[in-house]
């Protein structure tokens, strides 16, 4: 099967990960030693200012924010529809369960993700990057916030180049240059271009009751086609944005076996593989990338197993059922610890099916060393449960997409 793309992991750090030679990258000239960290202070303060502007509107003027007749009208006829892009080859996704949203973004760029769970891309490829480097001329950064969740409108102009002014003060010149809105994957949002120590640019999203923040920022004193051509990726690495669901799948390809009558969707950049042991079993595997990976695991995987006889020669079936796309299994779902031990750890779901006298058994796994397997120091999740709760989410949404 081919393999198109390439998951992102989400490893919480509070430095930069190191990055690897992106294709196509060229490495900027550094900026002079007395500005190193300058301007990383400079935009960390952007960042968190952009998201205080819907803090100070909550708490000025009694929640002085857009009403909501406001907050419709970038739904009609003032609000452009997103113009259509198709994501280049090469490009990776990123998948974020717990704030909701995926998106599309170059190779050249460096994702990461940050201590207080902000993801940010960064432009530049160098052979050790953390937070006080300097941004610099012609490097951009790229942020994506969820923002508090007592924030639940989006600025308008005035609101926001006035929160702009009152979080700067007036010894920094701020200039609003632009404002538009428009629609990012059906959800309504607003657009704003200003200049503060840099031309930025920052996107707010309104999906239900949440507001996200989607923001530019490009170093001083960048040539104006750098600046120009950060701006066009930028609006295309927002228009790949999706909020249905908690997976993009977009792109996703489809899996069909004739022989069998079944099919299901997969992501790109799963790795299939198929076999058939000793005891006839023919079992069709793919394994699914980790969106936050610790050493402790190293199995991620949907795979559909093929008995040449039917279920109950195979096995016990659970009494309770699962109908999807019109189809009723057996369903399995122990817990971790009840398949897990001192060698091995495992968490998994099984959808059971006799058909035709064989036996097909679904299933998604996540396994990892035990007690006695795992070195000292090896990175793991605080909280097991929840954990495996993020990472199936993709494996429950290939099971979903099964149909005979």
């Amino acid at each position: 099967m081919e393999n198109q793309g390439q998951d992102t992991n989400r490893e919480p750090t509070t430095d930069y990960q190191q990055p690897t030679v992106g294709k196509g990258e060229q490495t900027p000239n550094p900026e002079p030693a007395k500005s190193k960290g300058l301007i990383w202070v400079l935009v960390a303060v952007i960042v968190i200012l952009l998201g205080a502007v819907g803090y100070l509107l909550l708490t000025k003027d009694q929640q002085q924010t857009i009403d909501n007749g406001n907050q419709e009208a970038l739904a009609g006829d003032e609000a452009e529809e997103s113009p259509q892009f198709e994501v280049p080859e090469g490009w990776q996704i990123y998948n974020d369960p717990a704030a909701d949203f995926s998106f599309y973004f170059p190779a050249e760029w460096r994702i990461v993700i940050m201590s207080d769970g902000a993801v940010r891309l960064v432009s530049w490829d160098e052979n050790s990057v953390s937070e006080t480097d300097d941004l610099g001329k012609n490097k951009a950064v790229l942020d994506f916030i969820p923002l508090n969740e007592n924030v639940r409108n989006i600025p308008d102009a005035e609101q926001f180049e006035r929160s702009l002014k009152e979080g700067y003060g007036s010894n920094v010149h701020s200039k609003l240059i632009s404002v538009r809105d428009f629609n990012i994957d059906g959800n309504l949002a607003r657009e704003f271009v200003f200049e503060q120590v840099s031309k930025s640019t920052a996107v707010y999203v309104k999906k239900g009751d949440r507001i996200f923040l989607l923001s530019l920022s490009v170093g001083i004193s960048s040539d104006q086609s750098v600046v120009n051509s950060y701006k066009l990726e930028f609006d295309q690495i927002i228009s790949t944005f999706k909020f249905k669901g908690l997976i993009n799948t977009s792109r996703w390809k489809t899996y069909r076996n004739e022989e069998y009558g079944f099919s299901f969707q997969y992501p790109e950049n799963a790795v299939f593989t198929e076999s058939t042991n000793s005891y006839g079993t023919q079992i069709i595997s793919f394994e699914v990338p980790f969106v936050q990976k610790y050493g402790k695991f190293n199995y991620k995987n949907f795979s559909v197993q093929i008995y040449p006889s039917s279920c109950p020669n195979v096995r016990t079936l659970s009494e309770e059922k699962i109908t999807i796309n019109g189809t009723s299994y057996n369903f399995e779902n122990p817990p971790y610890g009840a398949t897990s031990g001192m060698s091995s750890i495992n968490r998994f779901k099984q959808y059971l099916l006799d058909r035709n006298d064989k036996c097909f058994v679904f299933e998604e796994r996540i396994a990892g060393t035990g007690t006695n397997e795992t070195p000292p120091g090896t990175s793991q999740p605080d909280n097991f449960d929840a954990y495996f709760d993020s990472e199936m989410k993709i494996l429950d949404e290939i099971m979903q997409t099964v149909k005979f």
